[in-house]
């Protein structure tokens, strides 16, 4: 009956977060703590998880592929289910990190399959993938800094570029419920946009739903360019979680900071205005190179709806 027991997937899963979570669950509060969510907290874990998974799992049930990788793979998610229940993190933060972290789960629970051949370094194996994680609060002393990225996005106006003007400075509140899934999701997404005076040293203020952002102009080229400098940001989302208004390390501490926009109105030979918006951010997730991608699509949304709002208003 023990036996039985103990063998069982669920078991061995659980042994499995008993033995991992701790250590890793401080690496993932120090790491928060002193500004670092990279590459060993969202790939480290995962992998750890994956191969110390199979290691157990050979050592109750004995060898049996398939079953090593299901146990890692229910490891991953119990221990995904247990971020969303302390309130650690929100539904839609923890789906992205799963699409990244099952992959290196399932490579974790790989290398534990051949590291089973190797009786004598086994040990010393298991030792040094469990502490890799345990490194993740000091990855940020390897970057240089957050990532710099810039997103332009394009639209085309029946109208010249002296009643386009008028709504790039500061356009009236945008009406209707978004269809954009980001904005659905809980990301901060515009409303309206008001300035203070009109040219150079303006402040500009943009309403999201979870605050104002704070601007002020720096280039005023009527009509064909206006550029500023971000102040201040309201946060990135409202995280979706079952704690009330839940905010994050991350989302506290602006891991996404944006730092300017410029929108160019450029004349074109039907008469029409082609308006292009482009906005320049940091970014302090590592790996950038997957973190970007979906950054990169939200700001995207961002800018769609302001330019969508803008050519309503300009072709009114």
């Amino acid at each position: 009956m023990f036996k039985r027991y103990r063998t069982s997937k669920l078991f061995c899963a659980l042994l499995t977060l008993l033995i991992v979570l701790p250590p890793e669950l401080l690496a993932i509060k120090f790491s928060a703590l002193r500004g670092s969510y990279g590459a060993l907290l969202f790939l480290g874990i995962p992998f750890s998880l994956g191969f110390v998974s199979v290691l157990l799992y050979e050592k109750l049930a004995g060898p049996h592929t398939v079953g090593g990788i299901s146990v890692a793979l229910l490891a991953t998610l119990l221990c995904g289910s247990f971020l969303l229940i302390v309130g650690w993190e929100g539904i839609i933060c923890l789906l992205i990190v799963l699409i990244i972290a099952v992959p290196f789960t399932l490579l974790g629970a790989v290398f534990g399959i051949l590291i089973l051949g190797l009786r004598r370094s086994r040990t010393l194996a298991a030792c040094l993938i469990f502490l890799m994680p345990m490194l993740a609060p000091q990855e940020r002393h390897w970057h240089d800094g957050p990532e710099h990225f810039t997103v332009q996005t394009s639209i085309e106006i029946a109208a010249p570029p002296e009643k386009v003007w008028p709504y790039v400075v500061s356009f009236p509140a945008i009406g209707g419920q978004p269809k954009s899934i980001f904005f659905r999701s809980g990301v901060a997404y515009p409303l309206e946009t008001t300035i203070s005076a009109q040219g150079p040293g303006a402040t500009r203020t943009c309403i999201f739903t979870t605050g104002a952002a704070q601007e002020v102009v720096d280039i005023w080229d009527k009509p064909h360019r206006l550029h500023f400098t971000v102040l201040s940001q309201p946060p990135l989302m409202h995280e979706t979680s079952w704690v009330p208004d839940l905010q994050t390390e991350h989302i506290k501490s602006e891991y996404v900071r944006s730092r300017e926009g410029q929108f160019d109105l450029i004349a074109l030979p039907n008469g029409h205005t082609l308006l292009r918006g482009t906005s320049w951010y940091d970014l302090k997730y590592h790996p950038a190179a997957y973190w970007h991608l979906w950054t990169d699509a939200m700001v995207h949304r961002i800018h769609m709806r302001v330019l969508e709002h803008i050519k309503e208003e300009a072709e009114r």
